[in-house]
């Protein structure tokens, strides 16, 4: 009886196993750092800064030597829509992790946009077309 019951649930013990996902507590996307309804508007600036200042570390922690190691993301969000810029990233970074983590600071940015009722002039920031890299920084191509 043991043995049939274990043969039952051995299946159903690896479809279940398989398919949880360890999850980078770092790269969650739910931070302690967020736009709030009760801060002050110095508070979720300085929110804002620090987010960005995860992201910047994050993408430029290794020298740039090589252009093909590097992509290109929309960062911020305007108030009318669409990016406020872009942000370069190595593609050997944990890239899921950073894309996770730019997807909640521009999720914040809304945020912040909407409730400070922020206007913008609704120009696009053009695209850049590639990275090249100069002293060893990364380098937007148009």
């Amino acid at each position: 009886m043991n043995k049939l019951f274990f043969i039952l649930l051995l299946p159903f013990y690896l479809v279940t196993a398989g398919g949880c996902e360890k999850v980078n507590p770092v790269c969650n996307a739910e931070s302690s750092l967020s736009i709030g309804s009760t801060g002050s508007r110095e508070e979720d600036n300085a929110v804002l800064k620090q987010l960005a200042e995860e992201l910047y570390q994050l993408s430029g922690s290794s020298s740039c030597t090589n252009r093909d190691n590097w992509k290109i993301a929309p960062m911020g969000a305007k108030p009318c829509g669409g990016p406020s810029g872009y942000i370069a990233y190595k593609s050997t970074i944990d890239e899921a992790c950073f894309l996770i983590k730019l997807a909640y600071y521009n999720d914040q940015v809304a945020v912040y946009n909407q409730k400070y009722q922020l206007l913008s002039d609704c120009s696009v920031p053009a695209q850049p077309k590639a990275v090249v890299c100069e002293n060893n920084k990364p380098v937007f191509t148009y």
